[in-house]
């Protein structure tokens, strides 16, 4: 917008120029919320210095999965279980339920890190210490399940791993409900 001005007028009429700038600035401004109205406006999300703690945890969750793919290959050649092949065949191989605990304690941890790791980082949002705390405890659940898995006899991951899981999980989607709501309420506020 180009504002052009006239240094010929007289003190009265540059006031009046003024309230006419300042009304028309004001009908624009109002026309501008109007159309915004009701529409979806931009939450600003701080990442405090906790936050790393929720960051630092996803990471410890990757050299454990990392871990776990290390032990499948170790075991793809300990029980002769050549890729492409993603579970043994007990008729073809004597050792199939040894490999295949350990495949699925690795598999089970892949099927639900997506989720973990939603979880972790969204709820860390707005609860960063809860949700490292949690990310942590389950971390270390999905460590003594693949470990209790790998044993052979796959109760060994109900021991430990499947509690601490579900307890750790179930506290990460409060945190990152909690957050949502936290959104939605500040968004109609």
């Amino acid at each position: 917008m180009i504002l052009a001005c006239s240094l010929s007028h007289s003190p009265v009429q540059g006031r009046k120029n003024d309230l006419h700038f300042q009304e028309t600035k004001q009908r624009k401004i109002t026309r501008r919320e109007e159309k915004t109205e009701g529409a979806a406006m931009p939450v600003p999300i701080e990442l405090t210095k906790e936050y790393g703690y929720v960051v630092l945890v996803l990471v410890a969750y990757a050299f454990l999965n990392f871990w776990m793919s290390f032990q499948v290959g170790k075991a793809r050649r300990k029980y002769k279980v050549f890729y492409p092949t993603m579970y043994a065949v007990g008729s073809e191989n004597k050792d199939a339920k040894l490999f295949n605990c350990v495949q699925r304690g690795h598999q089970n941890s892949l099927e639900v890190m997506p989720l973990f790791f939603a979880m972790l980082l969204l709820g860390g949002l707005q609860h960063p210490a809860a949700a490292a705390g949690l990310g942590a405890l389950y971390t270390v659940a999905r460590f003594f399940y693949f470990t209790g898995y790998a044993t052979g006899a796959p109760r060994n991951r109900m021991k430990i791993g499947v509690p601490l899981s579900i307890l750790a999980g179930v506290g990460l989607i409060v945190c990152a409900a909690s957050f949502g709501i936290n959104l939605v309420v500040r968004e109609t506020l």
